[in-house]
């Protein structure tokens, strides 16, 4: 199995809610809000 390649360091961040099905709201480590693009569109059930 193939991993992946990151040009720039990856953070941690903490997963609040899912705004659509390509867009979450997410909390970083310092307490910022920010939206991110969600690549799997499905079911998210571990969360």
């Amino acid at each position: 199995m193939r991993g992946f390649t990151f040009e720039k360091q990856l953070d941690k961040a903490f997963f609040q809610q899912r705004i659509n099905r390509f867009v979450a709201l997410v909390t970083d480590s310092l307490g910022h809000e920010m939206r991110v693009h969600v690549p799997n569109s499905g079911r998210m059930k571990e969360l």
